[in-house]
């Protein structure tokens, strides 16, 4: 049924966003203090590291390492409160999300009833068996044309 699937699918994206959030919120336990200030002059950047919330310039980091730790460090924050709204809209999606759902509804028929209902939304499964079941126009041979049998399908040549 497909608001199951879609359910399930739901569901996994609330899992993930779950461990990214457990995974980043670890992840920042281990970064420094403070936060990254980045300055471009002409085509030289400079990073620096403000620690001081009055202090609106920082002091110039001469590690990249400690640059790429605060960037990361932002970068995690913002991914964990992200994640989290996104966690919120989900939970209240699936909570609320209708049982059943309108796809599901021919499904549910009896085989009687599903002879008397026109559906608007066919399963995949019933619309493949009602796709197969149909006949479709074929293409006639002429008389001396060359052809071959690829997988038992009659294939005309191109070739005259």
């Amino acid at each position: 049924m497909k608001s199951s699937i879609l359910r399930s699918q739901l569901r996994s994206r609330y899992d993930l966003l779950s461990k990214l959030v457990e995974d980043a919120q670890k992840q920042l336990k281990n970064l420094p203090e403070g936060r990254l200030k980045v300055k471009r002059q002409g085509k030289k950047i400079s990073y620096y590291h403000v620690t001081d919330a009055t202090d609106s310039n920082g002091v110039l980091i001469e590690s990249r390492k400690l640059a790429g730790k605060l960037a990361q460090k932002a970068y995690c924050r913002d991914a964990v409160k992200a994640a989290e709204a996104e966690r919120k809209a989900l939970k209240k999606l699936i909570d609320n999300y209708p049982e059943p759902s309108v796809d599901d509804l021919y499904g549910m028929l009896t085989d009687e009833r599903k002879k008397l209902v026109t559906p608007h939304f066919y399963s995949d499964e019933e619309y493949l068996r009602r796709w197969l079941d149909r006949e479709y126009p074929q293409k006639e041979f002429k008389e001396g044309m060359p052809f071959y049998y690829t997988l038992d399908v009659l294939i005309e040549s191109q070739f005259k």
